[in-house]
């Protein structure tokens, strides 16, 4: 450990002696003190500088300067840092009515929370309420959270330590043609099959419309509403965990949008403060909302609508909103209504006609290769599309840079 802190400065290695780094050997962690963010970029203590190409842990959506958001966060510090969840302010009912605008269909009432993980623990909570059912389908490539609930219905190899779990928690097949023996729509099949052996003990069905952090997989344009139907139809609720592909990530608001669905219950958090504080939320359908008036909600936090919190997210998503809108006025003054090859819905469907093409395979253990797949290609053979599957923490995606 010796020769490893005489790499670092005196504020790297106080963080490494007193500070637990994440999801790993702790004799392996070096941190890299940073000192400033600009834009897109980032600098470190011994004055490089990088462009953050993913954004931090897929959460600063906005970059490191948005002037608006450290704006509101001072300003509700200054009014009142803290308050109980029993007592509101406007900036978490603003917050509130705006996610009830910009989220798919009706979907209407929040709970706020500080982290994506903790929002898919209240929406399983909910789930298990509502339908007064205890079981939760999630998929293996996967990842919702790290505290107890939300690593259990994680699918990836996190979850692993960690087990066992929280009972009722059940994995099934992902829409991802090289990684199974089964086709994407063949997935769904196997989902129902599942809901049916299972009888009507399955309060939800929890899913990434887009999976994030396990490859970016792009299901079939009719897969997630299909999903739902099929939900629906063994009295499940269908949970959409929009933590990484919300708030414009996939090219809309949400991921569910790219395939027009309205979850029961859907979860948000990174992108819903570009990261400038620490939220997270969980919004339910008018039914789901409704049944509580007379039952318990029997959920809460400490820093359940923390004000600062709040106001950062509403600022952030206020910010998106102008963003959405000054995109759009330049987007009608490049394209013509007649040049219908380039306008941005016919963009946005080739963009994802091609993602849910693309994978990273093997040819050879440890020897990733690019490879593109059509809809309609159907290898049987597993060996022939061997998947890389040894797991790593993915680093964040940065590039040196110097300004010229």
């Amino acid at each position: 450990m010796g020769d490893e802190l005489s790499s670092l400065n005196d504020i790297e290695q106080t963080d490494k002696r007193h500070v637990f780094g994440t999801w790993s050997f702790q004799s392996e962690v070096s941190p890299t003190q940073v000192v400033g963010g600009d834009g897109a970029r980032f600098t470190t203590a011994d004055g490089e500088e990088y462009i953050d190409f993913s954004g931090q842990l897929m959460c600063s959506n906005l970059g490191h300067s948005a002037d608006g958001v450290a704006d509101a966060i001072a300003e509700q510090a200054r009014e009142g840092a803290y308050f109980a969840p029993g007592f509101t302010t406007e900036a978490r009912a603003r917050l509130g009515e705006k996610l009830a605008d910009v989220t798919p269909g009706a979907l209407t009432k929040t709970f706020f929370s500080t982290s994506g993980t903790e929002a898919v623990e209240a929406a399983i909570k909910i789930a298990r309420f509502y339908t007064g059912k205890q079981k939760i389908i999630s998929r293996y490539r996967s990842y919702h959270g790290a505290t107890a609930g939300s690593i259990s219905v994680t699918g990836d190899p996190r979850r692993l330590p960690a087990e066992p779990g929280v009972p009722g928690t059940i994995k099934a097949p992902d829409p991802y043609a090289y990684g199974s023996t089964l086709e994407p729509m063949e997935s769904l099949e196997y989902i129902d099959e599942m809901l049916e052996l299972e009888g009507d003990t399955v309060a939800a069905v929890l899913v990434e419309p887009i999976v994030g952090s396990n490859g970016i997989l792009v299901p079939p344009e009719e897969y997630l509403p299909e999903l739902k139907r099929i939900a629906h139809d063994h009295g499940a609720l269908l949970i959409c965990d929009e933590v990484m592909s919300g708030f414009g990530r996939t090219g809309e608001w949400f991921g569910s949008d790219v395939f027009d669905v309205t979850p029961d219950i859907m979860t948000m958090a990174k992108g819903l403060s570009g990261a400038y504080a620490p939220l997270g939320a969980t919004i339910v359908t008018p039914e789901i909302a409704d049944h509580f008036e007379d039952e318990m909600f029997c959920h809460g936090h400490t820093y359940a609508g923390h004000p600062v919190a709040c106001a950062a997210g509403l600022a952030a998503v206020e910010t998106y909103e102008e963003r959405t809108s000054s995109s759009a006025r330049a987007r009608s003054a490049t394209y013509s209504a007649s040049d219908s090859r380039n306008s941005p819905r016919i963009i946005r469907a080739s963009a994802r006609r091609a993602a849910s093409g693309f994978s990273a395979v093997s040819n050879s253990p440890g020897r990733p290769t690019n490879a593109f797949r059509s809809g309609s290609e159907r290898t049987r053979s597993r060996r022939a599309r061997r998947s890389w599957t040894k797991w790593q923490p993915a680093p964040a995606i940065t590039a040196s840079t110097s300004r010229t």
